[in-house]
């Protein structure tokens, strides 16, 4: 025996169902591991997991159409033939059991499928797909069948076979496969981490962009989209893109409306930003933007339209998406100074969210008017807005930048003033008085013991601002600074001895 664990496995379809296939005029059917009936126009599977896994994965064909597909430890082809009626740009079938690919072949043979079928390891691979499957197999090539032996090293080589998205599941050591099989104890001499779902994450985090968990096709596998770019990018928009693939920064369905379809590509040119859009959303934004002028929206540069889109092109901004590392008293008072000059100028965005904010030089700068409207508007639109809009379904900004500002608190200070802005009743509430409030609260002595939300007795950046001398100095009394530094030693002296 270990002798055996010594050696990679090279026989995973073992223990499985017999492999058979069925084949008539019109249709195939195909058991075993993947149990399915496939036809020239539609793939249908036959057993509950493949079925509960198939459900979630079908919503993301529009990913499929126009890439190239990567289909590892394919096994019967389920998901490579989905592709290629997915209308994928290219399919490659990978396995290490003959008998299967040559199932796949026989099969793609019969419907006129381009597939290429390979076999092989996945360390062995080198040629980068956009789209990579990953189904039923981090437990077998962690130690088992390869040896990779930690999951980061697993999702650094996913990772660099991925262009664009990687479908992946999440096998927990409590699976009832791997308690019959053992995967996990073949060669544990080259182990270097633990399989665990942490580690998994944390790899995930590490090699891609974002990550989203769909749901779970068993209570201990849990299916995940995982990508390389920090917006989808949907390549079936209803125009001719204007310039290369590897410009397109975001494209897709943004909203239905009154049955009509709005969507947006979005390019990066490198000195500056080009948006395509369905008629209409460019000339609105180019029209609010003319009448902002500040650092806390972009420029427009130009506008042009042609028969089925509209273009603008604007100013590229050059810093980092609002995160909680960014969020802190000036950074909440100049988001509301900027929400004010939109308030000022009769402008509703309508779909203020952290997508929608950059920091750049320490200022906010609020993007995409493409659904921005004069003083109010209550009409509904499908897509839009989604959880940044009151319960109601109307819009407003001050609403939406509470949930923004929700999303990223972690001062249980703030609390009650974020309630204000998210408040259905308040939706008319006076911005000049919020700035007062917030600045009137980042600037109270804090209770002994009490730590802000960057997890100390006040940020300088707080103390710099209270300090300041001149106009904005009046009526706040000198004594405030003096008491601060003086909690602040009292805490130290109480945690030294």
């Amino acid at each position: 025996m270990n002798i055996f664990q010594r050696m990679f496995y090279r026989t995973p379809n073992r223990y499985a169902a017999r492999l058979k296939l069925n084949v008539d005029a019109h249709k195939v059917i195909v058991s075993g591991y993947q149990n399915f009936e496939l036809t020239s126009n539609e793939v249908k599977p036959l057993d509950k997991y493949l079925t509960n896994k198939f459900a979630q994965i079908r919503k993301l064909a529009r990913y499929l159409k126009n890439r190239s597909v990567l289909d590892l430890g394919a096994n019967a082809g389920f998901f490579s033939f989905f592709a290629c009626l997915s209308q994928a740009s290219k399919v490659t079938a990978v396995d290490i059991d003959r008998k299967y690919l040559s199932v796949i072949r026989q099969i793609s043979k019969k419907f006129d499928f381009d597939i290429k079928i390979l076999k092989s390891n996945i360390d062995s691979l080198n040629e980068p797909h956009d789209v990579v499957f990953c189904l039923d197999l981090v437990h077998w090539i962690f130690s088992c069948t390869e040896g990779f032996g930690s999951l980061d090293r697993i999702i650094e080589k996913l990772g660099q076979l991925t262009n664009y998205m990687l479908i992946i599941d999440w096998v927990s050591p409590d699976d009832e496969a791997i308690k019959f099989f053992k995967h996990l104890d073949f060669n544990k001499q080259l182990i270097r981490e633990e399989y665990n779902i942490d580690n998994f994450e944390k790899a995930l985090s590490r090699h891609f962009i974002r990550h989203a968990k769909l749901k779970n096709i068993r209570p201990t596998r849990v299916l995940y989209t995982v990508f390389k770019t920090t917006y989808d990018i949907n390549l079936n928009i209803p125009f001719s893109p204007l310039y290369p693939r590897d410009t397109i920064i975001k494209s897709g369905l943004l909203a239905k409306h009154d049955d009509k379809e709005y969507w947006c590509c979005v390019y990066d040119l490198g000195d500056k930003i080009v948006k395509q859009t369905s008629p209409g959303m460019a000339e609105r934004e180019h029209r609010h933007l003319c009448k902002l002028d500040s650092d806390y929206f972009p420029r427009s540069i130009t506008l042009y339209s042609r028969d089925n889109y509209s273009v603008i092109e604007l100013e590229k901004i050059h810093g980092e998406t609002l995160s909680e590392d960014h969020f802190g008293s000036d950074l909440i008072i100049e988001c509301l100074r900027a929400l004010k000059e939109l308030k000022d100028h009769n402008i509703t965005h309508r779909d203020i969210r952290i997508d929608n904010i950059i920091v750049r030089n320490r200022k906010p700068v609020i993007l995409d008017f493409g659904w921005a409207v004069e003083g109010h508007s209550n009409e509904m639109i499908r897509g839009l807005g989604k959880e940044g809009r009151p319960k109601d379904g109307s819009y407003c900004d001050i609403y939406s930048m509470g949930k923004v500002f929700k999303q990223l608190n972690n001062n249980p200070r703030l609390d009650h003033l974020i309630e204000l802005m998210t408040k259905e009743k308040n939706r008319e509430t006076n911005i000049d008085i919020l700035i007062k409030l917030f600045a009137e609260e980042f600037h109270k002595p804090m209770p002994d013991g009490e730590e802000n939300e960057k997890g100390t007795f006040r940020q300088p950046s707080d103390d710099k601002q209270f300090l300041k001398t001149g106009p904005n100095r009046k009526g706040k009394p000198l004594w405030r600074p003096v008491y601060s530094l003086w909690v602040r030693c009292k805490a130290w002296w109480a945690r030294v001895n």
